[in-house]
């Protein structure tokens, strides 16, 4: 059985932070998260900034007023359009959905709690109930020309959120809180699941990737290079069949082979912000696919999603990572690959040990 509430953690105000610099040494490579670091302009943050929070993802103060664990952060225009809900909801007659918890009597804070209100999580479709009342509201916000910075790259693709887990049902996914269109996952700061594939061969034992570049058309990232292939999770799939569909998709990569060859070799986790500003904890499971080294198997697009398939050499790949030309997140998962194949070690990066922790950072939010 579900927790009573699941409640939305309201993001804290930021504070300042130092930014994370690159320390000298007598080294002609680029060291300190040398392959990590965005130079190009002063005012781009490192791949590393980028993956890590302003300040922790939920505060202690925010937790003791509330037994329940959050599921997700909320920015403050976001509580506003949650209250305009509530107050249209009024006007009509119907039912607010939305139960707001200030952090005082004085209700002219800004809420430091949000969750459904009981009839929502009392109702016997649960589950259901709370996804019809999101996507109204979502729906609503796209239609009203509302923060489309998101929502215009609706996908009709459904993410699950999980909510606590009942110690009566341990089993994964028995926590199922609701499911939501993924566009507007990065609106409520939910936690999303990923897959990325890194496709290599190995010749003299040196590695070279298999590198796409990412549609221009693409409402994220557009032009960025990428992983070799890459998906989000959606609700009732797991992560080995997303992968192995998503080959096919992105890459034009036969199944068959796929199945044979790939190999799952753990996850990263995270919390960044996006380009928009919106808070976005995910989790990747990560996987490396061999490939042939006479290129008798190459990836093509097959989906639109990229342009183009490249080759490159660790040098090569290193230097486009230097130059901020990766998406972060794909950035994040090729230093998980160089430190798992030992091309980033102690011997050679000074922050080896920042560079490895900051790839597992704790969820905060519910897990299935």
């Amino acid at each position: 059985m579900l927790s009573h509430q699941h409640p939305v953690a309201v993001e804290p105000k930021p504070t300042p932070r130092k930014r994370l610099t690159t320390r000298r040494t007598s080294s002609t490579s680029k060291p300190l998260l040398s392959y990590l670091t965005r130079s190009n302009s002063d005012d781009q943050l490192d791949v590393l900034q980028q993956l890590t929070p302003d300040q922790p993802a939920w505060d202690q103060s925010t937790q003791a007023r509330d037994s329940s664990q959050p599921i997700g952060f909320l920015r403050p225009i976001i509580i506003k359009a949650l209250i305009d809900d509530n107050q249209n909801m009024l006007k009509i007659n119907s039912r607010p959905c939305w139960k707001l918890s200030y952090p005082s009597v004085d209700q002219n804070e800004c809420p430091s709690m949000v969750s459904f209100e009981d009839w929502i999580n009392q109702a016997e479709d649960r589950i259901e109930t709370r996804a019809e009342h999101l996507d109204r509201l979502i729906r609503g916000w796209k239609e009203n020309g509302l923060f489309l910075d998101q929502l215009s790259g609706w996908r009709d693709e459904e993410y699950s959120v999980y909510g606590p887990k009942d110690n009566q049902n341990t089993l994964p996914g028995a926590n199922l809180a609701f499911r939501i269109e993924r566009a507007a996952v990065g609106l409520f700061g939910f936690l999303s699941f990923g897959v990325h594939l890194t496709a290599y061969i190995k010749r003299n034992d040196q590695y070279w990737f298999w590198i796409p570049r990412r549609s221009s058309t693409k409402p994220t990232w557009p032009s960025k290079l990428d992983n070799t292939v890459a998906g989000g999770i959606t609700s009732g799939e797991t992560g080995y069949e997303t992968v192995i569909r998503e080959c096919f998709e992105e890459a034009s990569l036969d199944e068959h082979l796929i199945r044979s060859k790939i190999k799952s070799v753990g996850l990263i986790s995270y919390t960044h912000r996006n380009q928009f500003g919106w808070i976005q904890p995910e989790i990747q499971y990560c996987y490396d696919l061999e490939l042939p080294s006479d290129n008798s198997i190459i990836p093509k697009p097959n989906d639109g999603e990229s342009e183009d398939f490249t080759l490159m050499s660790t040098e090569q790949t290193t230097h486009e990572l230097r130059n901020g030309s990766f998406k972060p997140n794909c950035a994040a998962v090729l230093v998980d690959f160089f430190v798992r194949h030992g091309i980033l070690t102690e011997l050679n990066e000074p922050d080896y040990f920042q560079v490895s922790t900051i790839l597992k950072q704790p969820a905060f939010l519910p897990l299935p």
